[in-house]
């Protein structure tokens, strides 16, 4: 039927009792939606050194085992609505070497975390972590999994001929997916998992682990911060920092390239200095720079892109060129402004090329 029974309501002459599926499906609302009345599976956050979920080999000296890390975890059924929210409370330990080794081929097993339910006639209503073997083979490939389709795979253990015992080079940590509470701010490794988040909705939140930033979802596209927040990333050579709407944001650089000027760090590219707008409006952009080479003409130059905004040409053949750019415009969220300072309009880095100054003020929209 279209309506389901609500939970926590009083029966009225036996009606109204909850299913095991209405239950899933109206607890399914509490995380992050995937459609109408679907949700994401992924673990829970954790916040500790070891990944909820990961598969271990045993350390320090490896023996036949792998330890399946403590979990909470979120599973979408694929055999019915709503969803299991599931429990791994202790280390689980799998005796990956119970199946010896072949001595003349290799095979992967998978570690699985399985959900059976009688709802869907299984024998039980279990929640199993436990090993698949797989076929030794020349080309050895995963095993196919049976009972439940509603399982998640946590690992790939290869098992290499003759084994005597599994180290960490024989796992493969096949889940890493995050979920959280609706509306709760959701992690992803990158843009390609951001990309496969399923239908996002305007207002959506993200964190990106691999830029250390927060992705808005809105009329169709991600966004980088708001106005007020920290807006902007920054990139070669200034570690991260704060952006505050309305103020004059000087970007820093490491100590080791402010204390001698004129002189890059070694290992320090200190040519290309680039910041991600985080929203539209118009900027107030000022940047600085100093080249040292007697024998040609310094450009100093502002751009969108490749696109320049601004240029300045100082004069030519002495031993240090200084000069500053300042520009107003308008930009878009997620524009790439960079200032760069080189021998000639094309900006060829220089070994002794330095941008020394970068600041941006947000003046709305």
């Amino acid at each position: 039927m279209a309506e389901r029974h609500s939970s926590a309501v009083q029966q009225v002459s036996g009606v109204g009792q909850q299913t095991v599926e209405d239950v899933r499906l109206t607890q399914s609302a509490m995380w992050t939606p995937t459609g109408l009345i679907t949700s994401r599976s992924g673990f829970v956050p954790s916040g500790t050194a070891t990944a909820p979920g990961s598969v271990l080999a045993t350390t320090p000296t490896p023996n036949g085992f792998v330890h399946v890390q403590p979990f909470r975890e979120v599973l979408q059924s694929g055999r019915g609505g709503g969803v299991y929210v599931r429990c791994l409370d202790a280390i689980k330990d799998i005796n990956i070497l119970s199946t010896s080794a072949d001595p003349s081929n290799a095979r992967r097993d998978l570690i699985i975390a399985q959900q059976s339910d009688a709802y869907f006639s299984d024998a039980n209503s279990d929640m199993v972590v436990k090993q698949v073997v797989g076929t030794p083979s020349g080309s050895p490939v995963d095993p196919t999994v049976t009972g439940s389709a509603d399982y998640l795979l946590l690992a790939r253990v290869t098992v290499p001929a003759g084994a005597t015992s599994i180290t960490q080079g024989n796992i493969t940590q096949l889940a890493t997916q995050l979920t959280v509470a609706t509306g709760g701010v959701l992690p992803v490794a990158d843009a390609t998992e951001r990309a496969a988040i399923a239908n996002p909705y305007d207002g959506m939140m993200i964190f990106r682990r691999d830029k250390g930033w927060v992705e808005i979802y809105y009329s169709g596209a991600w966004r980088v911060g708001q106005p007020g927040a920290s807006g902007c990333r920054y990139t070669n050579p200034s570690t991260n920092q704060n952006f505050l709407s309305g103020q004059l944001n000087k970007f820093s650089y490491p100590t080791a390239v402010k204390t001698t000027p004129g002189i890059v760090a070694s290992g320090t590219n200190n040519t290309d200095f680039t910041v991600q707008t985080g929203w539209d409006g118009w900027w107030m952009i000022d940047a600085g720079g100093r080249l040292g080479n007697t024998s040609v003409s310094a450009y100093f130059t502002i751009r969108k892109g490749t696109t320049e905004i601004k240029g300045h040409n100082p004069q030519a053949a002495q031993t240090f060129h200084v000069a500053s750019v300042s520009v107003l415009t308008y930009l878009a969220a997620g524009d790439s402004i960079n200032f760069a300072c080189g021998p000639s309009s094309n900006i060829t880095t220089a070994p002794a090329d330095e941008v020394q100054s970068f600041a941006m003020k947000y003046h709305g929209q």
